[in-house]
């Protein structure tokens, strides 16, 4: 009401466009359209196309006609102003807008004090990046926070009801650049109400929103996965989940996210009372599963000071399948989570690592190491002496442990292994590089291996201690020859061929000990005597981009010649090849495999392309061949006609068995301020190794995001 009788008296004052009468009765005639006063704290510049006068005695100004009021950042528009200079106090009529920074107010009238920053609006539109509000009221305090009551909130190009989507809430409180904070906000899609929230607040100055995983899978049923993120604390983030598959019930997880000067890291607890956890496609060797079922992670790295570092993961499962079912894209990462402590300190001449690493569920094997401290010295230079020096030891106390229902022997030992190298690089005739070599490895174990045959059967008994000794020579030889094929002239990149013929040559002389007398654990115990020569020529294709040199074209092609041949292995047999091609910025191939000359067989044989033009389209294709295992194509190709639309398709299909893995795909609309995608797949079903039926699994996805948060919206996130 008061507000109502100030802009009453406002639009009176502003009647009199003629002029000012001052203390003496006087009129002022309006002589100049402009001019700028002193106030306390800015000055106060006025600019009109019509009347403009000043009020000396009083310290008012009033203007008509496409008014521009500026006070230091603060910038005014209206058709009709009063402003009380003394006060900082200003009254605005029709088609006001007030602009601060990035921020724009609009309004019918408004009443806003350029000291205090405080202004209150009627049936106002505020325009603080990236929103749009729409407002009965809209009050600003002086710590730039607004309240506005009854709004309509939306980050689309045109307000509602134009907008692709908006919030009404019946108070909001907005802070520019920091956050927004609602109270019984109902979410719209057009004129259709979808979900509604009592209570809403989102950071501006960081990710921190509600996101909905809605979808449909044949073994989890209809389900809808929840997730909210928020800031903590400056170093600290969360994200809670609350999730409901009608064939598998409810589950509740917390992610705890951390990011301290020194280090960062997270932890995952998810918890679900599974209704369904014997699937009727699982495998037969399957084991028991529970209902009451969990996944526990804990993940950090952390900087002890500039040169020492420690690492720690664990894992804790309810089960052997639990990722398998709920953790698809995990599990195909890793079968099996380690879990271990790793302190390592790095100098210029060394690093020394202490690790400890062991299962914490016993349906996994793992070789438990309790624990492993080694001593890395890099290949360095001794004195003013042609020789250099390099060598790995590690002390470790070993157990090779097994699933609790399987039938294999444990067994430990612990483990000393130490190699010693020395080289003395050469360069002969300014061309030929030479690398001689000689070294020594030790190996000492706690516990060994005694054959003995009992009843024409060999049995393996324990035996004591005993050190191997392993000595091993060798050389590398290589040089290096340089064509210029295109100098460069003309705007045209410079291109160079450089070819590098080599050969390693290595003699492992037998060791003392051999692998059937050893405890297995890792490759260390494998290590036999060795007489090979290794033979290849390395081609690069060299051009520069952007400044730099870089390789278009790497293709590495070798063979290793074995010196002594035993059995059925022939002197010469494998052919190998690893390359990398980078013909464009956007291009990328990769080829690597093996192919056995006395098997005429290619072993392996890995491809991989891809093509990213974001604007345009992607593509990526993978090949992997295993001789009589696998043979799988996965392709992944997205097309954006334009800006509004994308579309993709993706498969995966393996030949050695001619079936089907999956295959899908989506479409995206692209809006002003909405992204939505929809998609599915399926994963056909087939029949195991050991006989079981797995069904067929049918996957629907629905995506919305909004593009100002695309952290805030549906998604199709399946953990």
């Amino acid at each position: 009401m008061q507000f109502n009788r100030l802009c009453q008296t406002v639009c009176c004052l502003l009647l009199v466009v003629t002029g000012v009468v001052d203390a003496q009765g006087q009129v002022a005639p309006a002589r100049d359209t402009s001019f700028a006063l002193s106030n306390e704290n800015s000055p106060i510049e006025a600019n009109a196309d019509g009347a403009l006068e000043y009020d000396k005695i009083n310290g008012r100004i009033t203007a008509t006609s496409n008014v521009v009021i500026t006070c230091g950042r603060d910038i005014l528009y209206a058709d009709r102003v009063l402003v009380e200079t003394h006060s900082g106090d200003a009254y605005a009529l029709g088609n006001v807008v007030l602009k601060r920074g990035g921020e724009e107010i609009r309004a019918a009238k408004l009443h806003y004090n350029f000291r205090t920053r405080v202004s209150n609006l009627d049936n106002p539109s505020v325009d603080s990046d990236p929103f749009h509000v729409q407002a009965d009221t809209i009050t600003r305090t002086d710590d730039n926070q607004y309240e506005i009551h009854n709004a309509k909130v939306t980050t689309c190009v045109y307000p509602h009801p134009h907008s692709h989507y908006h919030v009404r809430a019946h108070n909001i409180t907005l802070v520019p650049n920091q956050y927004m904070k609602s109270w019984h906000a109902v979410w719209y899609l057009g004129s259709v109400p979808c979900f509604y929230l009592p209570y809403w607040k989102v950071r501006l100055d960081e990710p921190s929103a509600w996101r909905f995983y809605p979808g449909y899978r044949s073994r989890w049923g209809a389900y809808l996965l929840t997730s909210y993120r928020q800031r903590l604390s400056p170093q600290l983030r969360s994200e809670h989940h609350v999730d409901y598959r009608t064939e598998r019930g409810f589950a509740i997880g917390e992610d705890l996210r951390w990011n301290v000067e020194q280090g960062n890291g997270d932890l995952s607890l998810y918890f679900l009372d599974d209704q369904e956890p014997y699937a009727d496609d699982r495998a037969m060797d399957a084991e028991d599963v529970e209902s009451q079922r969990y996944r526990l992670r804990l993940r950090h790295a952390h900087g002890l000071d500039e040169r020492t570092r420690l690492l720690t993961q664990a894992n804790y499962l309810s089960d052997a399948t639990v990722l398998s079912d709920f953790y698809e894209r995990e599990y195909r990462q890793s079968r099996q989570p380690e879990n271990y402590v790793s302190v390592s300190h790095r100098r210029d001449a060394f690093t020394l690592t202490v690790l400890a690493n062991a299962r914490l569920n016993d349906f996994y094997s793992n070789v438990n190491r309790l624990p492993e401290v080694s001593l890395n010295v890099f290949r360095l230079q001794l004195g003013d002496s042609s020789v250099y020096y390099e060598s790995q030891t590690a002390a470790a106390n070993l157990e090779r442990v097994w699933p609790e229902d399987g039938t294999n022997t444990e067994y430990s030992a612990f483990r000393v292994d130490t190699s010693h190298m020395v080289y003395q690089p050469r360069r002969l005739d300014g061309w030929l590089n030479v690398i001689p070599r000689a070294g020594y490895r030790g190996t000492y174990y706690s516990e060994s291996i005694d054959l003995m045959l009992i009843n024409t059967q060999i049995v393996q008994q324990a035996s004591g201690a005993l050190l191997r000794n392993a000595f091993e020579v060798g050389s590398e030889v290589s040089y290096k020859a340089l064509k210029l094929l295109v100098a460069g002239d003309d705007g045209l990149a410079p291109w160079r061929h450089v070819v590098e013929p080599y050969a390693d040559y290595s003699l492992r002389f037998e060791p003392n000990a051999l692998p059937e007398d050893l405890y297995q654990f890792d490759s260390v115990d494998t290590l036999d005597e060795l007489h090979q020569l290794r033979v290849g020529v390395r081609n690069k294709f060299q051009t520069k981009r952007d400044g730099s040199t870089v390789d278009a074209a790497d293709v590495d092609l070798y063979t290793k010649l074995r010196l002594n041949p035993e059995g059925e292995k022939e002197f010469f047999d494998l052919v190998s090849l690893d390359s990398e091609f980078h013909p464009a910025t956007w291009i990328q191939l990769d080829v690597d495999g093996d192919y056995s000359t006395q098997d005429s067989v290619l072993q392996r044989l890995n491809t991989r392309f891809t093509i990213e033009q974001e604007k345009f389209w992607e593509v990526g294709v993978e090949h992997r061949y295993r001789d009589k295992e696998s043979n799988l194509l996965a392709a992944d190709v997205t097309i954006y006609p334009n800006l509004e639309w994308a579309f993709n398709l993706f498969g995966r299909y393996e030949f050695e068995g001619s079936r089907v893995e999956e295959q899908g795909g989506y479409v995206q609309r692209n809006l002003d301020c909405l992204s939505i995608r929809m998609g599915g797949s399926v994963l056909p079903g087939y029949t195991r190794t050991d006989g079981s039926e797995r069904d067929d699994d049918y996957r629907v996805l629905l995506e919305i995001w909004l593009t100002a948060f695309p952290e805030m919206g549906i998604g199709s996130n399946q953990r």
